[in-house]
Protein backbone atom coordinates (compact mmCIF):
# COMPACT_ATOMS: atom_id res chain seq x y z
CA UNK A 1 0.00 0.00 0.00
CA UNK A 2 1.19 3.58 -0.61
CA UNK A 3 2.55 5.53 2.32
CA UNK A 4 0.42 8.59 2.96
CA UNK A 5 1.42 11.93 4.45
CA UNK A 6 -1.13 14.42 5.70
CA UNK A 7 -0.41 18.10 5.10
CA UNK A 8 -0.32 19.85 8.48
CA UNK A 9 0.75 23.34 7.44
CA UNK A 10 -1.53 25.73 5.61
CA UNK A 11 -4.16 24.33 3.19
CA UNK A 12 -1.56 24.95 0.50
CA UNK A 13 1.29 23.23 2.33
CA UNK A 14 3.70 26.17 2.24
CA UNK A 15 4.24 29.42 4.16
CA UNK A 16 5.17 32.70 2.56
CA UNK A 17 8.57 32.78 4.30
CA UNK A 18 9.50 29.36 2.91
CA UNK A 19 8.32 30.46 -0.53
CA UNK A 20 10.52 33.55 -0.49
CA UNK A 21 13.60 31.58 0.58
CA UNK A 22 13.06 29.19 -2.32
CA UNK A 23 12.31 31.95 -4.78
CA UNK A 24 15.47 34.00 -4.24
CA UNK A 25 17.90 31.48 -5.80
CA UNK A 26 15.37 30.60 -8.53
CA UNK A 27 15.20 34.27 -9.48
CA UNK A 28 18.88 34.21 -10.42
CA UNK A 29 18.32 31.22 -12.70
CA UNK A 30 15.49 32.98 -14.53
CA UNK A 31 17.43 36.24 -14.77
CA UNK A 32 20.27 34.38 -16.49
CA UNK A 33 17.94 33.64 -19.40
CA UNK A 34 19.22 30.05 -19.51
CA UNK A 35 16.94 27.36 -20.92
CA UNK A 36 19.00 24.14 -21.14
CA UNK A 37 17.99 21.54 -23.71
CA UNK A 38 19.21 18.67 -21.55
CA UNK A 39 17.50 17.44 -18.36
CA UNK A 40 20.79 16.76 -16.60
CA UNK A 41 22.00 20.30 -17.22
CA UNK A 42 18.66 21.69 -16.00
CA UNK A 43 19.04 19.80 -12.71
CA UNK A 44 22.61 21.01 -12.33
CA UNK A 45 21.25 24.56 -12.41
CA UNK A 46 18.45 23.79 -9.95
CA UNK A 47 20.84 22.24 -7.40
CA UNK A 48 18.18 20.28 -5.54
CA UNK A 49 15.47 22.94 -5.62
CA UNK A 50 13.00 20.91 -7.71
CA UNK A 51 10.09 19.17 -6.01
CA UNK A 52 10.37 16.40 -8.60
CA UNK A 53 13.24 13.96 -8.47
CA UNK A 54 15.21 13.79 -11.71
CA UNK A 55 13.90 10.28 -12.45
CA UNK A 56 10.33 11.61 -12.14
CA UNK A 57 11.09 14.55 -14.37
CA UNK A 58 12.61 12.21 -16.95
CA UNK A 59 9.23 10.57 -17.61
CA UNK A 60 7.55 13.98 -18.03
CA UNK A 61 10.45 15.30 -20.10
CA UNK A 62 10.27 12.30 -22.47
CA UNK A 63 6.49 12.66 -22.79
CA UNK A 64 6.68 16.38 -23.62
CA UNK A 65 9.37 15.75 -26.24
CA UNK A 66 7.55 12.76 -27.79
CA UNK A 67 4.22 14.62 -28.07
CA UNK A 68 5.80 17.95 -29.10
CA UNK A 69 3.84 19.76 -26.39
CA UNK A 70 3.46 23.45 -27.25
CA UNK A 71 1.09 24.80 -24.57
CA UNK A 72 1.21 23.99 -20.86
CA UNK A 73 -0.78 24.73 -17.71
CA UNK A 74 0.89 24.17 -14.35
CA UNK A 75 -1.27 24.20 -11.21
CA UNK A 76 1.10 24.63 -8.27
CA UNK A 77 4.11 26.81 -9.13
CA UNK A 78 5.80 27.17 -5.74
CA UNK A 79 9.11 28.96 -6.43
CA UNK A 80 9.19 28.16 -10.14
CA UNK A 81 11.30 25.01 -10.55
CA UNK A 82 8.39 23.30 -12.31
CA UNK A 83 8.02 26.20 -14.73
CA UNK A 84 11.70 25.93 -15.52
CA UNK A 85 11.71 22.16 -16.09
CA UNK A 86 8.49 21.97 -18.11
CA UNK A 87 9.44 24.92 -20.32
CA UNK A 88 12.93 23.50 -20.93
CA UNK A 89 11.40 20.18 -21.97
CA UNK A 90 9.04 21.78 -24.49
CA UNK A 91 11.31 22.73 -27.39
CA UNK A 92 8.52 24.37 -29.41
CA UNK A 93 6.66 25.95 -26.51
CA UNK A 94 4.24 28.75 -27.41
CA UNK A 95 2.12 29.35 -24.28
CA UNK A 96 2.52 28.65 -20.57
CA UNK A 97 0.05 29.37 -17.75
CA UNK A 98 1.19 28.90 -14.13
CA UNK A 99 -1.19 29.15 -11.16
CA UNK A 100 -0.30 29.33 -7.47
CA UNK A 101 -1.60 30.97 -4.32
CA UNK A 102 1.82 32.48 -3.54
CA UNK A 103 3.89 34.90 -5.59
CA UNK A 104 5.86 38.12 -5.27
CA UNK A 105 6.28 41.21 -7.41
CA UNK A 106 9.71 40.07 -8.60
CA UNK A 107 8.38 36.69 -9.74
CA UNK A 108 5.57 38.39 -11.67
CA UNK A 109 8.24 40.25 -13.64
CA UNK A 110 11.17 37.84 -13.83
CA UNK A 111 9.42 34.68 -15.08
CA UNK A 112 7.54 36.42 -17.94
CA UNK A 113 10.79 38.22 -18.87
CA UNK A 114 12.58 34.85 -19.01
CA UNK A 115 9.80 33.47 -21.21
CA UNK A 116 10.05 36.48 -23.50
CA UNK A 117 13.81 35.91 -23.86
CA UNK A 118 13.05 32.34 -24.88
CA UNK A 119 10.26 33.10 -27.34
CA UNK A 120 7.03 31.99 -25.66
CA UNK A 121 4.08 33.64 -23.88
CA UNK A 122 3.96 33.31 -20.09
CA UNK A 123 1.12 34.13 -17.69
CA UNK A 124 1.81 33.99 -13.96
CA UNK A 125 -1.49 33.87 -12.06
CA UNK A 126 -1.59 34.33 -8.29
CA UNK A 127 -4.77 32.97 -6.75
CA UNK A 128 -6.24 29.91 -5.07
CA UNK A 129 -6.98 27.36 -7.79
CA UNK A 130 -10.37 26.80 -6.14
CA UNK A 131 -11.23 30.35 -7.21
CA UNK A 132 -9.61 30.29 -10.66
CA UNK A 133 -11.85 30.00 -13.72
CA UNK A 134 -10.08 29.04 -16.96
CA UNK A 135 -11.05 30.40 -20.35
CA UNK A 136 -13.35 27.70 -21.75
CA UNK A 137 -12.44 28.74 -25.30
CA UNK A 138 -8.72 28.10 -24.83
CA UNK A 139 -7.30 24.59 -25.16
CA UNK A 140 -3.98 23.34 -23.83
CA UNK A 141 -1.73 20.48 -24.92
CA UNK A 142 -0.80 19.48 -21.37
CA UNK A 143 -2.01 20.29 -17.84
CA UNK A 144 0.20 19.34 -14.88
CA UNK A 145 -1.50 19.34 -11.46
CA UNK A 146 0.75 19.67 -8.42
CA UNK A 147 -1.00 22.22 -6.21
CA UNK A 148 -3.08 21.59 -3.10
CA UNK A 149 -2.96 17.91 -2.19
CA UNK A 150 -6.38 17.42 -0.60
CA UNK A 151 -9.03 15.45 -2.46
CA UNK A 152 -11.30 18.47 -2.90
CA UNK A 153 -8.53 20.66 -4.37
CA UNK A 154 -7.24 17.98 -6.75
CA UNK A 155 -10.79 17.24 -7.92
CA UNK A 156 -11.39 20.97 -8.45
CA UNK A 157 -8.21 21.33 -10.49
CA UNK A 158 -8.77 18.34 -12.75
CA UNK A 159 -12.45 19.14 -13.31
CA UNK A 160 -11.74 22.76 -14.25
CA UNK A 161 -9.29 21.75 -16.96
CA UNK A 162 -11.00 18.55 -18.06
CA UNK A 163 -12.29 19.17 -21.57
CA UNK A 164 -9.61 21.79 -22.21
CA UNK A 165 -6.69 19.40 -22.67
CA UNK A 166 -5.84 16.07 -24.26
CA UNK A 167 -3.19 15.19 -21.66
CA UNK A 168 -3.25 15.71 -17.89
CA UNK A 169 -0.56 14.78 -15.38
CA UNK A 170 -0.34 14.58 -11.60
CA UNK A 171 2.45 14.57 -9.05
CA UNK A 172 2.46 12.66 -5.73
CA UNK A 173 0.27 9.88 -7.12
CA UNK A 174 0.45 6.09 -6.72
CA UNK A 175 -2.29 3.60 -7.51
CA UNK A 176 -4.32 2.46 -4.53
CA UNK A 177 -3.42 -1.13 -3.82
CA UNK A 178 0.00 -0.92 -5.50
CA UNK A 179 3.10 -1.23 -3.40
CA UNK A 180 4.89 2.10 -3.31
CA UNK A 181 8.08 1.98 -1.28
CA UNK A 182 9.97 4.77 -3.00
CA UNK A 183 8.15 7.93 -2.00
CA UNK A 184 5.41 9.28 0.23
CA UNK A 185 2.25 10.17 -1.66
CA UNK A 186 -0.90 11.94 -0.60
CA UNK A 187 -4.24 10.22 0.00
CA UNK A 188 -6.22 13.11 -1.50
CA UNK A 189 -4.28 12.94 -4.75
CA UNK A 190 -4.53 9.17 -5.04
CA UNK A 191 -8.26 9.01 -4.34
CA UNK A 192 -9.24 11.98 -6.53
CA UNK A 193 -7.11 10.92 -9.49
CA UNK A 194 -8.06 7.25 -9.27
CA UNK A 195 -11.73 8.20 -9.17
CA UNK A 196 -11.44 10.48 -12.21
CA UNK A 197 -9.40 7.90 -14.14
CA UNK A 198 -12.03 5.21 -13.59
CA UNK A 199 -15.01 7.52 -14.13
CA UNK A 200 -13.79 9.04 -17.39
CA UNK A 201 -11.84 6.09 -18.77
CA UNK A 202 -8.50 7.89 -18.91
CA UNK A 203 -5.59 5.90 -20.32
CA UNK A 204 -2.07 6.12 -18.91
CA UNK A 205 0.51 7.55 -21.31
CA UNK A 206 4.14 6.49 -21.43
CA UNK A 207 6.24 5.32 -18.52
CA UNK A 208 5.54 6.10 -14.90
CA UNK A 209 7.90 8.12 -12.78
CA UNK A 210 8.30 7.31 -9.10
CA UNK A 211 5.14 9.13 -8.08
CA UNK A 212 3.87 10.97 -11.15
CA UNK A 213 1.46 9.84 -13.86
CA UNK A 214 0.14 11.23 -17.16
CA UNK A 215 -3.19 10.34 -18.74
CA UNK A 216 -4.69 10.69 -22.21
CA UNK A 217 -8.18 12.06 -21.56
CA UNK A 218 -9.33 11.31 -25.10
CA UNK A 219 -10.81 14.82 -25.34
Amino acid sequence: MPQFAEKKLSPHGICSLTFLKRWQPMAEIFKSGARPDDLGKAYEMLRGRAGLYQCESQAIWDFIRAKDIRSIVEVGRNAGAGVFLLACAARNLCRFLSIDVFSCAEMDEVIPAWANMNGFEMEVVTCDSMEYEPDRNQRWDFVFVDGGHTGSVVTNDLEKFRGLTRYIGFHDFADLGRRNTHKICYRGVVEAVSSARDRYGWKQVGSRGRSEVIFDTGE
